[in-house]
């Protein structure tokens, strides 16, 4: 379970960076 939440907070946290990039 740990490692599921850690694997989706990773792409979660690329995705954002992916947007902020976007943004800027």
């Amino acid at each position: 379970l740990l490692m599921i939440f850690f694997i989706l907070g990773g792409f979660y946290m690329e995705w954002w960076y992916g947007k902020l990039v976007w943004v800027i």
